[in-house]
């Protein structure tokens, strides 16, 4: 598999990577190919491992990669692509990893603004031929509490330290069709986030950026096309959060654990 070569990252308003054509053509192809496959057996609003299935609170539904998810997908629990996010944003990551492809039909509505730096839980189950360690339910994510069906294994406190999102269509995306990844900052004058930037949803593009304090972002309504795209998180210790970044991260509030918030804006 040839990925696209390492890039600086940009700083401001946090730092962020933004890479075009980043998978061989071929293997965004089969990329591409599994999606549509997956997308024939429909879309659920109950909870179903097998589909891709709605998410409380949040205009879309996603599908979780398995711990033995097979290529080409499998690219993102490799050592690989461990490694090119370390050397292109120089973090010290856990083994600790977890992805899933998000589909948003078209006329979803934007997301709210939030940053990713937020403690996560894992369980201890023993890691991948590449020495990676998936999460699939084997406690909850945002609580570590047990899960039907979970693991007996130790549970682990983690950050979310990166977030990637490999878009997977798109191809007829214009200027005006929503979808975006929006950045933004707090604003000086207020508490209110301030828009700085908007990444298109381009076929074959990966965004990556730190999660930190500032790392404000959110998706921007699409109003012409759906918008697919394999989302994940690569974690770090909480010691390394605190130390890198001056905070202590956020924890996910029991509401939101229970799928009881929203996290796109109001109707009009």
């Amino acid at each position: 598999m040839t990925i696209n070569s390492i890039q600086k990252p940009a700083s401001f308003p946090f730092r962020h990577v933004v890479i075009d054509n980043y998978l061989n053509s071929n293997t965004h192809d089969a990329i591409r190919q599994d999606f549509n496959k997956l997308l024939a057996h429909g879309i659920t609003q109950l909870p179903d491992q097998n589909r891709l299935a709605k998410m409380p609170g949040y205009d879309c539904y996603n599908w979780v990669f398995p711990r033995d998810v097979t290529a080409p997908m499998d690219h993102f629990y490799s050592a690989e692509f461990m490694a090119f996010c370390r050397e292109t944003l120089n973090i010290p990551f856990t083994a600790e990893v977890n992805a899933q492809i998000n589909h948003h039909p078209a006329g979803c509505r934007s997301g709210i603004w939030h940053t990713d730096f937020i403690h996560c839980y894992h369980t201890q189950d023993p890691t991948n031929h590449s020495g990676i360690r998936p999460w699939y339910f084997g406690c909850n994510y945002q609580s570590g509490m047990p899960v039907a069906g979970g693991s007996d294994a130790r549970i682990l406190k983690r950050v979310r330290a990166l977030t990637f999102l490999y878009y997977i269509d798109g191809d007829d995306w214009t200027q005006g069709d929503g979808g975006e990844t929006a950045f933004g900052y707090e604003s000086p004058f207020g508490d209110e986030v301030a828009p700085f930037s908007a990444i298109a949803p381009l076929p074959n593009r990966l965004l990556m950026f730190e999660c930190s304090p500032h790392s404000f972002h959110r998706m921007l309504g699409n109003n012409r096309l759906p918008r697919s795209l394999i989302i994940g998180w690569l974690h770090c210790t909480p010691e390394y959060a605190v130390q890198k970044h001056g905070m202590v991260p956020d924890d996910w509030n029991s509401e939101a654990a229970l799928g009881l918030v929203t996290y796109n804006e109001p109707e009009q």
